[in-house]
C-alpha cells in the first residue's frame, strides 16, 4: 500500500503541473486577445469614416456618364467565327 500512496502523490504532482501549465497558457491567450483588441481599437480610431469616403467619391462618379448596354441578336457569320486555319496562320503552329 505504501507504493500506491507514492503513486497517488506523484499523480497529484502531475495534475498540479498540468493545471499550472493550462493557467499560464490561458493567461497568455488573454493577454494576446487584449493586445489584439487594443490594435483593432487603434486602427478603428485612426481610420476615416465611411461617410467621408463616399463624399470623396461623389465628384469622381459624377464625371462618368452611364450608358445602358444595347442587346441585339448575333448574325450567323458572327456565331460561326473564324476557322482554325485562318486563326493560326502565320503563327507557326500549323504545319
Amino acid at each position: 500500500m505504501a507504493g500506491s500512496s507514492e503513486q497517488v502523490k506523484s499523480g497529484m504532482g502531475n495534475v498540479e503541473s498540468v493545471t499550472t501549465d493550462n493557467a499560464a497558457a490561458a493567461e497568455e491567450e488573454s493577454a494576446s486577445a487584449e493586445e489584439m483588441s487594443a490594435q483593432v481599437k487603434e486602427v478603428t480610431a485612426s481610420s476615416q469614416p465611411l461617410s467621408d469616403l463616399v463624399g470623396d467619391l461623389k465628384p469622381a462618379v459624377s464625371r462618368f456618364k452611364f450608358v445602358s448596354p444595347t442587346f441585339r441578336l448575333a448574325t450567323r457569320d458572327e456565331l460561326k467565327g473564324p476557322d482554325l486555319e485562318t486563326m493560326f496562320s502565320g503563327s507557326g503552329l500549323l504545319v
